[in-house]
């Protein structure tokens, strides 16, 4: 029976097949590693399913008891809260996300390379989104459980409609929409809506760019209202006290940022793609339209350059998925016409040489990660976990820490963030450095006994603390800031009782983690 299966299917199917078996192999390695427990690799995510948790209980925040705003995505707690109790519910969402993504990689290089010749297309096409699916660490961020497999998709299905507006002249729907959610995904993303904006508005999409750019508008204004009525800053204390874009003067600040992150590998490469579609827009045979994408997309990667984070393989991935899709398209553009003539092998492999070592090369740091994604897992494992089973199972009272995302979730006691992440009190205390014993003022506010924190990023630690010993990483750092968490107590008596309930729970640790008591 002969299979009827149309071409562009084929590339589809390769693809699906090489994220599934990628995902498999990882993940089988995370439980292996882990003892046989499934384990994020990053915190954070830990902290969207303690805020999910009690959304789905109608309350904003990870503790009960107070409002906070710890999530830098404002989507992502909501779509997590029907299925909060559910560890793995990050886990289902991202990988649903990333075979959507292949999906639409692969409408889009179906776009970009229209040859006559099926066999050199589903080729071509095969390779590159293989190398996509490896280039923009679609695998390496299912397993953060963040938002970002989700913010990537929506990145690539608005180049996908701005592709359509070029090939087809027609502005889809489902593109006003993906436009207007992205920056409710994460803030970010408002680099590649306006620049979407933009591009719409240079075809006189004039009321369409207008209601999204609205809508945008009201959308975070009114969940900044909601922050402001709660006693929050104008956006979340998680982009706060993670953003360098506050520490400084208003122009200080962002010639700061944009000179850090033009140092960074993506910042690197920006640069030359920049160059390159500058290239292209003065130089190649384009028409207006295709000439009007390569100039958003490098408006895109400039706003992100200068007020955007880079770091940690996860907060540049939408701009370099934007700038790599951006520049495929245009690319395979100009390259069809000379692939679709008689005996095209040479220029075949030219095209497949030089397309495969720029995007390994590009995108060379997200590849190589892939390596370590278990032994990431293992980070949060050995220690963040463990924090969680010893302030659950064995202290069961309140505590802080300055990592508080496992430590939130499912823990029904009091947990103060010293970082800042989940308490707006904390973040502000921080960064002015005063009172001189805030740290000491929160916790007795808060009836903290015991605190879990880098030692090395407070040098103010009260005098009163007593410090009962280091929990301490063997492996790898990669996804911890730090391999040792120093155990205090707030008092000599709460010392006591924290001491005894170590005594039952160091013979529990795995192997890659051990507990030093201060002599």
């Amino acid at each position: 029976m002969k299979l009827n299966v149309k071409p562009n299917t084929i590339p589809l199917l390769l693809g699906i097949t090489f994220l599934g078996l990628a995902l498999l192999i990882e993940g089988f390695q995370i439980l292996k590693i882990n003892q046989g427990h499934f384990v994020y690799t990053l915190d954070d995510a830990y902290i969207h399913l303690a805020l999910a948790e009690n959304i789905l209980q109608g309350h904003y925040g990870v503790n009960l008891a107070e409002f906070s705003a710890p999530s830098s995505s404002i989507l992502w707690p909501f779509l997590l809260a029907p299925f909060a109790r559910v560890e793995l519910a990050a886990l289902v969402l991202n990988i649903l996300a990333a075979f959507a993504t292949v999906w639409v990689y692969t409408k889009i290089l179906v776009q970009a390379f229209v040859i006559r010749l099926k066999g050199i297309q589903v080729f071509i096409i095969t390779l590159i989104l293989v190398l996509l699916i490896l280039s923009t660490n679609l695998i390496g961020l299912v397993f953060s459980g963040m938002e970002h497999s989700l913010q990537v998709l929506v990145v690539a299905v608005i180049v996908w409609g701005l592709i359509l507006v070029i090939n087809e002249n027609r502005v889809e729907s489902w593109l006003l929409i993906a436009i207007g959610i992205a920056p409710m995904i994460r803030y970010e993303n408002l680099a590649v809506s306006m620049a979407a904006l933009l591009f719409l508005g240079l075809n006189k999409q004039y009321l369409k760019s207008l209601l999204v750019f609205t809508a945008i508008v009201v959308s975070l204004g009114l969940f900044s209202i909601f922050l402001l009525a709660n006693g929050q800053a104008i956006i979340p204390a998680s982009v706060l006290a993670k953003s360098t874009l506050m520490n400084e003067g208003f122009i200080d600040s962002f010639l700061s940022n944009l000179f850090y992150n033009l140092q960074t590998w993506f910042g690197v490469v920006s640069i030359i793609l920049i160059v390159f579609l500058a290239a292209l827009i003065l130089l190649a045979k384009m028409n207006l339209n295709r000439r009007r994408l390569a100039l958003v997309t490098i408006l895109g990667v400039v706003l992100h350059l200068i007020f955007g984070r880079t770091g940690w393989y996860r907060y540049e991935i939408y701009a370099l998925t934007f700038l790599s899709l951006s520049t495929i398209y245009l690319v395979g553009s100009l390259i069809s016409p000379k692939l679709d003539q008689p005996r095209p092998l040479k220029s075949l492999a030219l095209f497949t040489t030089l397309v495969s070592i720029s995007l390994v090369f590009s995108n060379l740091p997200y590849i190589m990660l892939l390596a370590y994604v278990p032994t990431s897992s293992n980070n949060v494992f050995s220690q963040h976990y463990q924090m969680h089973r010893f302030a659950t199972d064995y202290f069961q009272g309140s505590s802080a820490a300055n990592d508080i995302g496992y430590l939130t979730y499912k823990n029904d006691a009091y947990v103060l963030d010293l970082y800042g992440l989940a308490s707006i009190e904390a973040y502000r205390f921080r960064m002015a450095g005063e009172p001189d014993n805030w740290m000491g003022t929160l916790c007795a506010e808060y009836d903290i006994e015991l605190v879990m924190i880098y030692e090395d990023w407070y040098p103010d630690i009260p005098d009163s603390w007593v410090k009962v010993g280091d929990l301490i990483y063997s492996g790898r750092k990669i996804t911890i800031a730090n391999p040792t968490v120093a155990f205090f107590a707030t008092s000599a008596e709460a010392a006591e009782t924290i001491q005894k309930d170590l005594q039952d729970f160091i013979p529990t640790l795995p192997e890659s983690s051990t507990f030093v008591f201060t002599p």
